[in-house]
């Protein structure tokens, strides 16, 4: 018998779904949820940066401390930290919160809720972020699926369902949910689905209802050096490390990798993420500001940032505040401490397993930016405004304090920026597609270390 991860129910070994609640029993593979609110051993091997570790296929070492369904926490730092999941023995609540209390959409929200005008009701988190419950039936979503409102423990369960949803999206497209490219990048497949991008914390994200119509690929981590140094045959970055992620590149220059990686490939599929592709892949059905939960002080589990990223563990936004957000001090101060990229893959992924969504370094993205752009947003598929000189980027990097990093921060730098914490991943579309215009070849830039926002 084997005990399911969210509600402990008992199924036989080869039952591949939990015959209580329904979750994923195995997760073909992937990291369990159980271990994904976990905090993992830190080890710079480079042989699980690829998932060769032996006995673990994703190359992910086993936590500190697994959790048992009689526990009462999770080894996150932080005893009881409600952040984190909802981290209380599952023995000690009552069953029936476990599954979904369904309404009339398929969902019903918790007390709070909002009803918008499509009918479809929101929650507002710790964070005064409202998002949509998705628990309805839809073109992109199945029938009660997603949102806060299908459970109390929402931490757990988000992750559940989104790996469900990810594993019948490749079911029912018959691909699966990894692919390696010819050159050797790794992808994980992104089922389409709606969420509510941006925060009630930003001035430039208003929250808005998105629908992602279409699957995709996305890269599992950034480019990095040696993917970047097979296509183009040199490295620009300013640390260097084969595993490390490649920065130090422009807008321009990650569009003309692109144009080779197709070209090398016979193919027209891969481009750069839109933003709001990015923020949903980046979410993974969450709905807090990081993808793991609300809590700033648990992002070492899944980001290198200012606070971690040094020889010296630090306090980067008490760092910024003592500098009276004076940036060229508060970057002397990081440059001191040895703050740096670091190889990919080593930290927690998100329930869709793309890891390195927050921190290490900013990722460029297709669209331009655009302040006031979410107001005025097309629900479905949206590609950013049509003029503007900057472009966006996404995630925060080594030198940004934990605000800096959440999934719904937005910052931007014009196309010709090269900055030794800008990088990007690839996007890979599930059909050929036609070519975009040509770019100019990108200006030389001197050398920066800088981070707009934080």
């Amino acid at each position: 018998m084997i005990a399911c991860p969210v509600c402990a129910d008992l199924s036989p070994n080869n039952a591949e779904f939990c015959m209580e609640c329904g979750a994923p029993l195995h997760g073909t593979g992937r990291i369990r949820f159980s271990e994904a609110f976990t905090r993992f051993s830190y080890a710079n091997s480079p042989s699980r940066l690829r998932g060769e570790e032996v006995g673990h296929p994703r190359g992910n070492r086993p936590p500190t401390e697994r959790t048992s369904p009689g526990s009462s926490r999770h080894d996150m730092g932080k005893p009881g930290s409600a952040e984190m999941g909802y981290l209380r023995s599952l023995t000690d609540s009552n069953p029936e919160r476990i599954r979904a209390d369904n309404g009339e959409h398929g969902n019903k929200a918790r007390d709070g809720g909002h009803v918008d005008d499509c009918g479809n009701r929101s929650l507002d988190d710790d964070c005064g972020n409202r998002s949509l419950d998705e628990g309805y039936s839809d073109a992109y979503n199945g029938p009660g699926e997603g949102g806060d409102g299908q459970n109390p423990l929402h931490g757990m369960t988000t992750a559940t369902n989104a790996m469900a949803k990810q594993d019948r999206c490749a079911h029912d497209a018959g691909v699966g949910t990894e692919f390696i490219s010819p050159s050797g990048i790794r992808f994980i497949l992104v089922p389409p689905g709606t969420f509510s991008m941006g925060s009630w914390e930003l001035s430039d994200a208003t929250p808005h209802r998105v629908a992602i119509t279409r699957p995709f690929y996305i890269g599992q981590y950034p480019v990095t050096q040696r993917e970047w140094r097979k296509v183009t045959g040199h490295d620009p970055s300013h640390f260097t490390g084969d595993d490390l992620p490649v920065e130090m590149v422009t807008w321009r220059e990650c569009r003309e990798f692109i144009g080779a990686l197709n070209e090398r490939e016979g193919t027209t599929r891969y481009r750069l993420p839109t933003e709001a592709e990015w923020e949903y892949a980046c979410r993974a059905g969450s709905t807090t500001a990081y993808h793991y939960g609300d809590d700033p002080d648990e992002l070492d589990v899944c980001a290198w940032y200012a606070d971690n990223s040094g020889d010296l563990r630090i306090d980067g936004s008490l760092l910024w505040k003592q500098v009276n957000r004076d940036t060229a001090a508060y970057i002397d101060q990081i440059l001191a401490n040895n703050n740096r990229t670091h190889p990919v893959g080593l930290l927690m992924p998100n329930a869709w397993d793309l890891y390195d969504m927050h921190g290490n370094v900013w990722e460029w993205c297709e669209d331009r930016y655009g302040a006031s752009y979410y107001e005025e947003s097309p629900v479905e598929d949206p590609s950013g405004p049509p003029d503007g000189s900057d472009r966006v980027v996404r995630g925060g990097c080594w030198n940004n304090t934990s605000g800096g990093c959440t999934s719904a921060h937005r910052s931007y730098f014009d196309p010709d920026d090269r900055d030794a914490h800008l990088g990007f991943r690839v996007l890979r579309e599930m059909q050929d597609r036609t070519p975009p215009a040509s770019i100019d070849p990108s200006k030389p830039s001197p050398v920066q270390v800088h981070s707009r926002h934080r």
